[in-house]
């Protein structure tokens, strides 16, 4: 009986520790957040189209990619939230601009 009762409480032990889940300290950065606008030339068109700031690779997962081969990228990035109309310039940060064509 004892045999069995050390067996079971291993079985059991072993079941238990297994269901959780280790948390890793050490993930890498995803990236700085920002608010998203369309981008027409070198300026934004009209109000941000996510109400939250997500980084660029939520960005590329969850927001509409341009399907126009002509611009350098359709999507600009900023931590401002209220960007109608903002000229950025040509040639702004790597992390703020998207193109998936």
């Amino acid at each position: 009986m004892k045999k069995n009762i050390l067996g079971l409480l291993t079985i059991v032990l072993a079941i238990g520790l297994s269901a959780f889940t280790a948390v890793h300290e050490n993930q890498k950065p995803t990236g700085t957040p920002y608010y998203w606008y369309n981008v027409v030339g070198t300026t934004t068109d009209g109000g941000r189209i996510n109400d939250t700031q997500i980084d660029k690779a939520a960005a590329m997962n969850t927001l509409t990619p341009c399907n126009d081969q002509a611009v350098d990228f359709c999507l600009y990035g900023s931590t401002n939230e209220s960007l109608s109309s903002y000229n950025f310039g040509n040639n702004p940060p790597a992390d703020q601009r998207i193109k998936e064509n």
